[in-house]
């Protein structure tokens, strides 16, 4: 009689294994059917991806130019703005020259002949 249980327990163990082993493959078997009927959409979604990638190797495109544009400009207004600085330091020199008082005595005669007559 332990005998039969011991075999009847080994059977028990041997078909709950085989009940495991089916679920796994019909799991694994459904899990396979659902990655097939997702195959044929794979072109579809990979068509997908490269019309994104297309569109945003073309913007990166257009904004490296947009940088360039930029950095054109910057160039151009640092060239302008040194020339302002430089004209107002000219301007700047040329009011202190006339706002301070002549020293006649340092000047060629015919010089100060000239101011004598300005002013």
């Amino acid at each position: 009689q332990q005998q039969q249980q011991q075999l009847h327990q080994q059977q028990q163990q041997q078909a709950a294994a085989a009940a495991a082993a089916a679920a796994a493959i019909f799991s694994s078997t459904e899990h396979a059917t659902g990655l097939l009927q997702l195959l044929p959409l794979l072109p579809l979604h990979l068509n997908n991806l490269s019309a994104h990638l297309q569109q945003i190797e073309e913007q990166r495109v257009r904004v490296d130019s947009y940088f360039g544009v930029l950095k054109s400009l910057e160039e151009k207004y640092q060239e302008g703005l040194q020339r302002l600085e430089s004209a107002l330091q000219r301007l700047e020199a040329l009011e202190r020259a006339q706002s301070a008082p002549t020293e006649l005595h340092h000047l060629h005669p015919q010089h100060q002949q000239l101011l004598q007559q300005q002013q």
